[in-house]
């Protein structure tokens, strides 16, 4: 349980990651890799008798996108995750168990876990069991806000999860945070 002390500290901690260069360049990376480039939202501009700067309507505003990130993100990940996991192992009951958790499917979770971490700097696979199977989902580094426990990054206190979900029939949105102890 998390005491309302870490509770408040948790809001400012959020609200400061959210805010910050390191989101920002991961969110950015991810619309690049999208096709969502700065170049877009370029205007044609130019300075008016007195001065200020405004923008020309008269004139063609082509814009050109070729998604250069795309392909060298999946070039990457395809040369980094086309051969699946080998796993050796002398103990057939405990290969037959590891292949059942690092099947294909898992290998597809991890190829774009991979493009995700290469496009935004960082991945994250949350394991979770369903139906007493074991699952994996891959989380956007751009919704997870990690606490550590040691300065070396290798163990985790928590996590926040935040997120935006779309209203069903609606066009309004809710903001969601999560906290993973």
């Amino acid at each position: 349980m998390i005491s309302p002390q870490e509770k408040q500290y948790i809001e400012f901690e959020l609200n400061q990651w959210l805010m910050s260069d390191k989101r920002n360049k991961q969110v950015k990376g991810v619309e690049y890799y999208n096709g969502r480039h700065d170049i877009l939202k370029k205007t044609r501009q130019m300075k008016d008798p007195d001065g200020k700067v405004m923008d020309m309507s008269n004139l063609p505003n082509n814009q050109i996108v070729t998604n250069l990130v795309c392909l060298a993100v999946d070039q990457k990940s395809n040369y980094l995750f086309a051969k699946p996991l080998s796993i050796t192992t002398e103990n057939k009951t405990y290969r037959k168990h590891l292949d059942a958790i690092f099947n294909p499917k898992f290998m597809r979770n991890f190829k774009s876990l991979g493009k995700g971490a290469i496009s935004s700097g960082l991945g994250w696979l949350y394991p979770y069991v369903e139906d007493g199977e074991l699952k994996f989902k891959r989380l956007p580094a751009t919704e997870i806000l990690p606490f550590w426990k040691d300065a070396d990054h290798t163990e985790l206190n928590y996590a926040v999860r935040y997120y935006t979900v779309q209203e069903p029939m609606s066009v309004t949105t809710t903001e969601k945070v999560e906290i993973f102890t």
